[in-house]
């Protein structure tokens, strides 16, 4: 019994010191890495691979090799990987990057992987007299508030951003990962652009905590030795303290004293399914007038289309809808969808008017008018009436309107909804009866005139013989 006991309290005592906080556990067997050489190689062997110098806008000359897939076609879009070396690998010859320590490169250029998951890697150098993160990085953390962004780091950045340009890549799927000094380089990159990347692999690097707020949900996979006494586990266990709450940070911790943690990290069978199945949201900005309602998604893979539907309030109609400054096209005022290619997280803001509705009442006529009028415009119509009958009044909101020389009539400045009643009536009697009689009036005219024309023909032809007798006796 007494030995049992010493067992269990043994148990208890060492406890706190076996454990390791972890929370991705590899049982799987590990995957066999390419050697640095044959790394190399690979990037010697592809004719699309670049091994170039890029000057930044700070006067930074930084070698680089980038890796573009073998099969790369333009209208696809295809992950990036961003590696940052650690100290051992600085210099200028553009090579030891990719072809001496250990990197994930080790793993992306593997067949299976290449097959799997085929992608842009993008290897910068930093000179031998600097750093990706002016620190100390035998302490672990560090605080960016009392040393500057390495200008080198900032080299990188821009080079990152050019060949996004350059490349169909796709901004939802920017992953980056470095060991050591590298590390401290993941670290640094994705707590100043958070929104940027879609995911990091950090190994035995260090942090700085006051960064760690805006990393809350950020997808990480952390490695470390337990005992490195070269950089400190303390950063990345605080930074697993800080984050594991959130629901997206991940650590795994050897139990060695070597610096290497490496070789077993990039070696774990799950690392690349995890990190190529992390995506890069952008945040929708739905803003404007409370009268028109938005209905979409919060946020979308970074760089692809964007559609959500609009609604106007009662009393409301959408005049201009802006993605930033652009100005966006919709089919309705009222309600409708829109789509918004490749969203990369400007503001959707809506222009409303406020409108008031005509209700329409006609009796016997027709008028073209619409169904609303908005504030402030000026609109002019016609009335037609009915076969049989003809306009007598326009009255809206039971006060006349009268029409100008032309019979037009005109909406302006109304400012209330409106009630518009529009009667015509029957053409009247008199106007219906009074033309027969003007008609017979005419036609016994016209035949009493006949007949005096005829009889004064008749009394002449009858009085010529005579005439002419009597002037024949005077001779």
């Amino acid at each position: 019994m007494k030995r049992i006991c010493a067992i269990l309290l043994s148990l208890i005592l060492i406890y706190p010191f076996a454990t390791v906080p972890m929370s991705i556990f590899a049982d799987e067997t590990p995957v066999t890495l390419l050697s640095p050489n044959s790394v190399y190689n690979e990037f010697r062997q592809n004719k699309n691979c670049k091994a170039e110098s890029y000057t930044a806008k700070n006067g930074a000359v930084l070698p680089y090799r980038l890796y573009v897939p073998e099969k790369y076609d333009p209208q696809k879009s295809y992950p990036l990987v961003l590696f940052f070396h650690g100290a051992g690998e600085r210099g200028t010859d553009n090579r030891a990057q990719v072809g001496t320590g250990g990197s994930i490169l080790q793993r992306l250029l593997t067949e299976e992987e290449k097959k799997n998951h085929p992608c842009f890697i993008l290897a910068p150098q930093c000179p031998t007299d600097s750093q990706w993160v002016l620190s100390d990085w035998g302490i672990g953390t560090y605080d960016h508030t009392k040393i500057k962004v390495s200008p080198y780091m900032l080299a990188a950045e821009e080079l990152l951003d050019n060949v996004i340009k350059e490349y169909s890549v796709d901004e939802s799927s920017l992953y980056v990962s470095g060991i050591s000094m590298g590390g401290y380089g993941t670290w640094d990159i994705i707590s100043r652009n958070p929104d940027k990347f879609a995911a990091a692999i950090p190994v035995c690097g260090g942090i700085d905590t006051s960064y760690m707020p805006v990393l809350q949900g950020f997808p990480i996979w952390a490695f470390h030795n337990s005992g490195d006494t070269i950089v400190p586990s303390i950063g990345s266990r605080t930074a697993y303290d800080l984050l594991k709450d959130y629901g997206k940070m991940a650590y795994t911790e050897y139990d060695s004293t070597a610096h290497n943690a490496w070789s077993a990290a990039y070696a774990e069978a799950e690392l690349t399914d995890w990190l190529f199945s992390q995506r890069a949201y952008t945040q929708v900005q739905y803003s404007g007038s409370v009268a028109i309602s938005f209905d979409g998604p919060s946020s979308v893979p970074k760089g692809e289309d964007l559609s959500f539907t609009y609604t106007a309030t009662h009393g409301y109609i959408l005049k201009e809808l802006y993605c930033g400054e652009e100005n966006i096209a919709f089919d309705d005022a009222f309600s409708g969808s829109v789509t918004i290619q490749n969203y990369s997280g400007q503001e959707l803001h809506a222009a409303c008017g406020r409108i008031f509705y005509i209700e329409l009442h006609l009796s016997d006529c027709t008028a073209d008018l619409p169904s609303y009028i908005e504030d402030g415009q000026m609109i002019s119509f016609t009335v037609t009436a009915n076969d049989g009958y003809e306009k007598t009044s326009v009255f809206i909101n039971g006060q006349e309107l009268l029409s100008d020389e032309n019979g037009t009539y005109t909406l302006a400045n109304i400012g209330e909804d409106l009630v518009l009643e529009i009667s015509a009536k029957p053409k009247s009697e008199h106007s219906n009866t009074w033309v027969p009689f003007v008609i017979v009036a005419v036609a016994a005219a016209v035949a009493v005139a006949a007949i005096a024309v005829i009889v004064c023909v008749t009394s002449k032809k009858r009085k010529s013989p005579k005439t002419a007798a009597k002037r024949g006796e005077g001779r």
